[in-house]
């Protein structure tokens, strides 16, 4: 697929944040980092420990993106 038509069927973007398990983290978070709607991936302090920068043609898209990682 040609690469203007990826970026005509991507109509949306979310960010997401995740409460992650520290000793799930090392085998979550490059599973995240590397998936090809995960725009932005970085770890933080807090609560959450996880924000992403999620692309996609729904938020269902993006809701089954994340699901199918963690």
């Amino acid at each position: 697929m040609a690469a203007s038509n990826q970026m005509a069927r991507t109509r949306i973007s979310s960010y997401v944040m995740l409460e992650v398990e520290k000793e799930k983290m090392e085998g979550i978070y490059p599973a995240l980092y590397f998936n090809d709607q995960v725009v932005n991936c970085d770890c933080t302090d807090g609560k959450f420990n996880v924000v992403l920068l999620v692309k996609g043609t729904s938020f269902g898209e993006i809701e089954n993106a994340v699901r199918k990682q963690v």
